[in-house]
């Protein structure tokens, strides 16, 4: 019996977290009264707390060669701090993980890429980094160029490439290059759909070829036509791994696969969320959608920003969609600075249902896209004259419309 191209034996990875001890803000000579007088009290006061933290528990998975295998579970689950172990970015603080082959991982945008390198550069330099001989690389360059489509830009940096243009280079590149270990973290999110659909022929591709892929996702549905074998992780800890249809309904009862989900995240914006949620529980079809986003900026000041939103009913449909630039003029936040972004639909007529949200923020390349936030309930009826509609309504939305009858038309 063959041995598994990958073998993760029970390993924890711990972390220590420091708190800041709080205290009230105080004028100089009142401080250096209190050091003086009660210099131990100052000293204690002023000490971090430290605490450790668990963000993987006893994790013990085998996958074989052509295997393809799921990975799912809430934000903070542990998701992500096991392909960083898997890929050496960390080392685990128990256990070990056996590798037969070499790994290529996509982990987040840009990731393994010199912002100062060009396109060309960036593919040798993985190659390099993944072991290959330069002939090897060049005998997969045009393939994996055409794969990208960046051929008009690929002797510009790739610090000017949009996070589309990253995403489609980074994965033609690692599904290219050969590796007998793919691991991918969320990363098909940013692509359009016409590329995620090439993404998924080129997985199956590569993984018929006899490579194993790990690909962690928000996205159950696209877990479910990839992978045959999912694992589910939940506070750092592996709470089943099997077919992938029981393990997403397992989710599903937990309360997975709702909830926010962070696609790209910077140090330059945070979300805060829906500030007006409470208000859109019982809105009718012919009813004003009013959005209240709620942002911070974060380490330094953003200017020429751009806020998206997008409205899906639970089918995942796109129903509505905003974008502030075409109504508003940039936005811009100093550093720190709170703002709300308000996107008001008139009267969309929207089906009865459940609608949830994706906030977008950027300037150029995206500070913030956040998905699956709860938005909005519409409720069975609406009134259009003297029709009312119920909820054996099937189309996405309830336009406003007349019946004429011609008898023997001419």
């Amino acid at each position: 019996m063959p041995e598994p191209i990958m073998e993760i034996k029970g390993i924890s990875k711990n972390y220590r977290i420091k708190h800041q001890a709080r205290e009230e803000y105080s004028r100089l000579s009142e401080t250096l009264v209190a050091l003086a007088t009660h210099p131990v009290r100052v000293y204690q006061n002023s000490r971090t707390k430290k605490e450790r933290f668990w963000a993987l528990r006893d994790i013990s998975l085998t996958i074989d060669k052509g295997e393809m295998v799921g990975v799912i579970g809430r934000n903070g689950a542990g998701k992500s701090t096991l392909l960083k172990i898997l890929s050496r970015v960390t080392y685990p603080t128990e256990g070990e993980v056996v590798l037969r082959g070499r790994v290529s991982s996509l982990l987040e945008v840009g990731t393994g890429f010199h912002p100062e390198l060009t396109g060309r550069e960036n593919i040798f330099l993985n190659g390099a980094i993944l072991g290959m001989h330069k002939v090897d690389i060049e005998r997969q360059f045009d393939a994996i160029v055409k794969f990208a489509e960046i051929e008009r830009f690929l002797d510009t940096p790739v610090k000017r490439y949009s996070s589309g243009m990253y995403v489609r280079l980074a994965f033609a590149v690692a599904a290219h290059l050969e590796p007998e270990i793919l691991l991918m973290d969320e990363v098909l999110a940013v692509g359009d759909t016409q590329f995620q659909k090439k993404c998924i022929g080129r997985m199956k591709d590569v993984s018929e070829g006899g490579r194993a892929i790990l690909f962690v996702s928000h996205n159950m549905k696209m877990i479910e036509a990839l992978c045959n074998r999912t694992m589910l992780l939940d506070e750092g800890r592996m709470v089943m791994v099997g077919k992938t249809t029981d393990v997403t309904r397992r989710y599903s009862e937990m309360g997975g696969g709702h909830g926010e989900v962070y696609r790209v995240v910077t140090k330059r914006m945070d979300w805060i969320g829906l500030a007006n949620r409470d208000r859109l529980d019982e809105l009718t079809p012919d009813q004003d959608i009013e959005l209240w986003l709620d942002f911070k900026a974060g380490m330094e000041d953003a200017s020429n920003l751009e806020v998206q939103v997008q409205l899906f009913n639970e089918d995942d449909v796109m129903v509505l969609q905003g974008k502030s630039k075409l109504v508003h003029e940039m936005i811009s936040a100093r550093m720190g600075e709170k703002f709300r972004v308000k996107f008001r639909f008139k009267s969309p007529k929207l089906a009865p249902g459940r609608y949830h949200l994706s906030a977008i923020v950027m300037s150029g390349y995206r500070f913030l896209h956040v998905e699956k936030v709860d938005a909005c309930n519409i409720v069975g009826k609406a009134y259009f004259g003297d029709a009312l509609f119920l909820d054996d309504v099937l189309s996405v939305v309830i336009p406003e419309y007349s019946v004429e009858l011609v008898r023997d038309p001419r």
